[in-house]
């Protein structure tokens, strides 16, 4: 596990980790609270309390399959700012 950017927020970070694995696996990511949970160290309700922000803040949308568990549809990362 890579080490947390102390100068980054909780929220930044989660960001961060959402458009990394846009581009590892794709727009789809499954079980997005549970990542957060284990990728931040988190308690399950404050993994889903950020990945509720994330959803808010469109990152990704948060969606439930028909078994009941979750999944996010991440959006795709903005475009590098031109210099």
């Amino acid at each position: 596990m890579t080490d947390i950017t102390p100068d980054l927020s909780l929220a930044d970070q989660a960001a961060a980790y959402a458009g990394a694995q846009y581009h590892i696996s794709g727009p789809w990511l499954a079980c997005p609270v549970v990542r957060l949970k284990t990728r931040f160290g988190l308690t399950l309700a404050m993994a889903e309390v950020l990945a509720q922000h994330l959803h808010d803040s469109g990152v990704w949308r948060l969606h439930r399959v028909p078994s009941g568990l979750a999944c996010a549809e991440i959006a795709p990362p903005a475009p590098p700012e031109p210099t």
